[in-house]
């Protein structure tokens, strides 16, 4: 500790609960297994009641389910939206068939708030899916062009791709609709088939480049791979696809769980003994905690009291901690980032900033193993925790703290370090340094 201080930094570990960015959101949702989430819903309680809602594509709506299906899975659904793709080919649905399938899930309870076409693109059809029969609370449905990653023969920016569709079609049509789907079959992806892997990266990236939504499909199906076939971890697969996607900027703001052509995986249980299965509700279920976190298991601490090392301490229990600063003096400081799960790792985000005062007479810098990462903590998302930095099970990472003031302070101001599990997820555990003239 320091002597002879002119201010007093009064370091204050809380809770806090407000949003970072756009939190990501999660659908689900199965085809040929559709019944067994019907008929065993306590065994998938937690997507039910934590995913943003309920995935169906046409075949489904045509085939599949019945109005008492449909009304089944709107009692079921905490969130009671949905998500309806739809297919541009003229041999697999037509205009009047989606004016069928929104009536269906607006007659069963359901808000669409996206939905999809596959196969191409039309504006006739865009018109229907954005605006027929209109009750959602919504000026329109978002409706995103679909595509297969494997399709554009890697960069989506390169042409021509191997079809069906030229790559540049594929760009103009996620320019002019509201954004971009992907077909998922982890088959394709366990061998990165045709450049899948970069293929969906480069998707991504594009749609946001063009201000446009993504969202990602995660789907069992083996699509004749066999060294994929031979093991069906869907799980693990998935994982790593998430993973991909994080660890390559290419983080969806959707992520599509949705099983079709393939009943070898099963929709349920979702976890066994707390841990995510491998069915598509185990999918899911890793997908939500990834996002929002499993309770008392990503921890934010100062090194100094060594408050909360490897046991979470609630909010009540933090102590204060007071450091006298003189001017000009460089103060430095340690937060620790820990993960207490035996399971879940999180491509965390923290961030900071400056509130109740001047941000001008202070110079602050955080550093992550000697790298400056100041930039980031102070953007809206703040720094994400990916790759080599990617805070897994049982691990501690650690940012150091450079706090110098640079002119006379007459206000006082308050430093915000704030936790989430993802990007514009909950926050989970703060740290507040009061900048105070003594």
């Amino acid at each position: 500790m320091f002597a002879c201080s002119n201010f007093v930094i009064t370091i204050l570990l809380c809770i806090t609960v407000s949003p970072a960015a756009t939190k990501q959101k999660v659908f689900y949702g199965e085809a040929e297994l559709v019944q067994q989430l019907l008929t065993n819903p306590t065994q998938w309680s937690y997507v039910q009641q934590n995913a943003d809602g309920f995935y169906v594509n046409f075949i489904q709506m045509d085939h599949m389910m019945t109005p008492a299906d449909l009304k089944g899975f709107y009692n079921l659904y905490q969130s009671r939206a949905a998500y309806f793709e739809s297919d541009c080919e003229a041999d697999h649905q037509t205009g009047p068939q989606d004016k069928a399938a929104i009536d269906a899930l607006h007659t069963a309870g359901f808000k669409i708030i996206y939905t999809s076409l596959n196969y191409g693109w039309s504006a006739e059809r865009d018109q229907i899916l954005g605006y027929y029969n209109l009750t959602e609370p919504i000026s329109r449905r978002p409706d995103f062009t679909q595509l297969g990653p494997w399709c554009l023969s890697g960069n989506i920016n390169n042409d021509p791709g191997t079809g069906p569709f030229p790559n540049s079609k594929y760009r103009e049509w996620i320019v002019q609709s509201d954004g971009l789907s992907t077909d998922g079959p982890m088959g394709y992806w366990s061998i990165n088939f045709e450049q899948m892997q970069e293929g969906s990266y480069s998707s991504v990236q594009f749609a946001h480049s063009v201000n446009k939504t993504a969202a990602v499909m995660l789907c069992p199906y083996g699509a004749g791979i066999s060294t994929y076939n031979s093991v069906r971890d869907f799980l693990t697969v998935g994982i790593s696809c998430v993973h991909g996607h994080e660890d390559n900027d290419a983080d969806p703001d959707i992520w599509i769980i949705f099983e079709y052509a393939d009943a070898t995986i099963q929709a349920v249980p979702e976890q066994i003994n707390g841990y995510p299965a491998n069915t598509t509700t185990g999918m899911a279920y890793y997908v939500l905690k990834h996002r929002d976190g499993e309770p008392e298991t990503l921890d934010l601490y100062m090194h100094e009291n060594m408050t909360g090392k490897h046991v979470y301490v609630p909010q009540a229990l933090r102590p204060d901690l007071v450091v006298n600063v003189p001017v000009g003096v460089v103060v430095n400081h340690t937060v620790h980032i820990a993960d207490y799960s035996d399971w879940l790792d999180y491509a965390a985000s923290i961030r900071a900033n400056i509130t109740g005062g001047s941000k001008s007479g202070w110079n602050i810098i955080y550093t992550l193993n000697g790298v400056d990462i100041s930039h980031a903590m102070n953007s809206p998302n703040g720094f994400i925790f990916l790759r080599e930095h990617r805070v897994r099970p049982g691990t501690v990472q650690s940012i150091d703290i450079s706090i110098t003031s640079t002119s006379a302070i007459t206000e006082n101001a308050i430093l915000n370090i704030q936790l989430a599990p993802h990007r514009g997820s909950a926050v989970v555990d703060s740290v507040q340094i009061f900048l105070t003239k003594a």
